[in-house]
Formats: C-alpha cells, structure tokens, sequence
C-alpha cells in the first residue's frame, strides 16, 4: 500500500507537536533515538486519535507501530484505509 505525502506530512505534525521534537526524518526511531518515553506514547496516541480520526485499540496495540513516523502512517493507513 502506497502511502500518500500528504498522510506522511500529517502524521509528521501530530508527532513534532504532541512530543515537542523536531525529528531528522521519517525513519528515525523514536523510542531508540529518546525522542519518546513512555508517557509521550500516551501523549502521541491521544493526539492521533484526536488530530487524525484513528482509534488505537489496546488489545491490537504494537509498539513497533509507533517506532518512526513511516511505521505510524503505515499504522493509521491499515487503521483508516481511507486515508491513503
């Protein structure tokens, strides 16, 4: 599934501004990098819930999902198939 520049640009700014970062790049690692701790997952999930319109079950929550922004599209993609 090809995922649109502009899902791309979208989830980029819900997850600059929920962390407060400005990240190098769609691939990096947020978890690895420090980019996010424990609480600023929390953080970034209710504002995808709430920016982009996705619902993050707890029972099909994978943290790998939410490791870059790519990985986060990819996610909300599968999530909300209309918007890719």
């Amino acid at each position: 599934m090809a995922i649109g520049s502009t899902v791309l640009d979208r989830i980029r700014l819900v997850v600059e501004a929920s962390l407060n970062v400005a990240l190098p790049d769609n691939a990096a690692d947020l978890i690895d990098s420090g980019f996010m701790d424990s609480l600023g997952l929390v953080t970034l999930i209710a504002s995808l819930e709430e920016e982009v319109g996705v619902d993050v079950p707890l029972d099909d929550f994978e943290i790998d999902d939410f490791r870059s922004i790519d990985r986060i599209a990819a996610f909300v993609c599968r999530a909300s198939p209309t918007l890719t």
